[in-house]
């Protein structure tokens, strides 16, 4: 990343254009890798600018892909539907490089798969199939594509792809052919990731077939790809986290050097002045006096806000690798020790150690969420609610839950401070947590409003309700009980209005008001 960020540096000094657009295809895709889909699409973004101002159809169609792929993460499935189809387009031509057909139809195969996943988290079964069977055609073409150019990593890939649809679709025999087809290649080709997919669908099609001793065995060879991808991609990150805080303290030296450098020749400018002009001196030292004057005090703002940038990024990184890394260190010595009382059947240990690990993992979740709550990167509004969908979504999800989030279009203008946007995520966390764990909907709605100085979230399921008044007991407070007080709690810290409706067998409604500024 750091030699990616010098050569686009490098080439823009001497405007070397096809230069500059690579190196920002290629720092889009590391973080990519990364899963930092919000600089990755900066990157892609500002180097399709390019690629089209030189008329460079193959660099825009490649980089045209790993925008879609980006939507396709966030689920914006139509608008990548769109960049594939344009980029597919492209490689349709004469002279297009080979690989550039099947990778497109891959693509279009992962947009359908996609939507069909959607449709059947909606409970929408025969509409959903209709989407996987086209997902299954176009990997099939890629697959064909891939073989007739021997690209093994493609080949693999899309043995993957088209094994879990099957799986999708019921034919597990199928899926068990192609998925075994995928492992062999993958292995020739080395994709950790891959592998790890490869036996988590074995282990399904083997549990789904009452064959639990493969179920069992394909289950723990995907747990230690899946630990060994998890381990690398924490280290990759924290390296990556620094690096761009390095690359932002460069440029924020060069730009106060810039501005320095631009107020110095001013004043040698006025200083000429004052001695050609010296009957105007008094006046200009009044004008100097007063400008050093609000210079002065707009500096020392401009500090204390950097400070408390600082302070705020300092705390975030500590957290990140203090108390992460003892965390994860815990969680993963508590795997170990399971797999050895496992081996000598010492089932009172085993199911301390499993405890110990879930415990675990859940302080690093809610550790994770203190880091985001101090970045002052995530104040804007726009920032809070991806964070609320990519915790929401999955979690419905996997428990087959409809999930909706619906926000006005001027929410992008808001700003919370850290302890507002703190307690605004956690109480719209537990509302959605409760509802998942207790509720036993099967749908979840949510929606954030600004309504004049005030911001305005609901959260309403159709589950089974419950009784506010037996919840909030003292006596008989139960986990949702205290969850329910702690939402209450941070109302008052944020000095807003939460109230919780709900009855036996008629769904629950939370609804929170609270100022946007004061």
């Amino acid at each position: 990343m750091e030699y990616a960020y010098k050569g686009f540096k490098a080439s823009e000094e001497v405007n070397d254009k096809k230069e500059m657009a690579q190196s920002l295809h290629l720092m889009g895709y590391l973080f990519y890798e990364f899963r930092n889909y919000e600089n990755a699409l900066k990157n892609f973004e500002a180097a399709s600018v390019i690629y089209k101002e030189m008329s460079d159809d193959l660099g825009f169609a490649r980089n045209n892909n790993m925008i879609g792929e980006i939507l396709l993460e966030q689920n914006k499935c139509s608008e990548a539907l769109q960049k594939f189809n344009a980029s597919l387009a492209i490689y349709n031509k004469p002279n297009a490089p080979a690989w550039g057909k099947p990778w497109g139809y891959s693509n279009l195969g992962s947009v359908y798969e996609k939507q069909g996943d959607s449709i059947m988290a909606a409970l929408s079964n025969t509409a959903a199939i209709t989407k996987y069977k086209e997902a299954l055609k176009t990997f099939l073409i890629s697959l064909h594509q891939f073989e007739q150019i021997k690209d093994p990593a493609g080949i693999a890939e899309q043995n993957i792809f088209i094994g879990k649809i099957f799986f999708k679709l019921g034919q597990v025999d199928n899926a068990k052919k192609y998925l075994q087809n995928a492992v062999s290649m993958a292995n020739v080709v080395g994709e950790k990731k891959n592998l790890a997919t490869c036996y988590l669908y074995l282990s399904k099609i083997d549990s789904t077939q009452g064959n639990i001793s493969n179920a069992y065995k394909h289950y723990k060879l995907y747990t230690a790809f899946k630990d060994s991808i998890y381990n690398l991609q924490s280290s990759q990150n924290l390296s990556l986290y620094k690096t761009q805080l390095d690359i932002e303290k460069k440029d924020h030296e060069i730009a106060l050097l810039a501005t320095e450098n631009k107020l110095q020749t001013t004043l040698a400018e006025k200083q000429s002045q004052r001695r050609n002009f010296a009957y105007v001196l008094a006046g200009l030292l009044l004008a100097a006096g007063t400008y050093g004057f609000f210079r002065f005090k707009k500096q020392s703002k401009i500090k204390g806000e950097q400070k408390l940038l600082k302070e705020r990024l300092a705390i975030s990184q500590d957290l990140h690798d203090n108390i992460g890394s003892t965390l994860s260190s815990i969680a993963v010595y508590s795997q170990v020790a399971k797999i050895h009382s496992e081996k000598y059947e010492q089932q009172n240990m085993s199911e301390l150690l499993e405890k110990i690990g879930t415990t675990s993992n859940e302080m690093i979740t809610e550790m994770n969420d203190i880091v985001w709550a101090i970045n002052p990167g995530n104040d804007s509004m726009e920032k809070i609610v991806l964070r609320m969908e990519s915790f929401a979504k999955p979690l419905a999800a996997a428990r087959n839950i409809y999930f909706d989030l619906q926000c006005d279009a001027n929410l992008s203008s808001i700003y919370l401070n850290m302890e507002k946007r703190k307690n605004f995520y956690l109480i719209f966390k537990e509302a959605v947590n409760n509802a998942i764990k207790y509720s036993g909907a099967t749908g979840i709605s949510t929606s954030i409003n600004k309504n004049a100085n005030y911001l305005l979230l609901t959260v309403n399921d159709n589950g089974v309700g419950f009784n506010i008044d037996v919840e909030m007991t003292d006596h008989k407070l139960s986990l949702s009980g205290n969850g329910l007080k702690n939402m209450y709690k941070r109302a008052e810290e944020l000095n807003g209005n939460l109230q919780i409706t709900s009855n036996p067998n008629s769904g629950t409604s939370i609804s929170l008001k609270i100022p946007i500024n004061g």
